[in-house]
């Protein structure tokens, strides 16, 4: 995983908490708001893993420096 990639994920986070925490900004209100919001948070969790698992291992290299 390279900064970039990290940084897309950061960015796509921010924007995916944003979505569940205000969702009628960014939507209208229809039937599959609730759907996209319960979608949104799978995502977040997947996306969160990722950078978890990039700074642990980051943290990790910098430990054995």
């Amino acid at each position: 995983m390279d900064k970039k990639y990290i940084s897309d994920l950061l960015e796509k986070r921010k924007r995916l908490r944003n979505f569940i925490k205000f969702p009628y900004q960014y939507e209208k209100i229809d039937e599959d708001l609730e759907e996209k919001v319960i979608n949104a948070k799978s995502q977040l969790i997947i996306i969160q893993k990722e950078i978890d698992k990039y700074f642990k291992k980051l943290k990790k290299q910098k430990k054995n420096k």
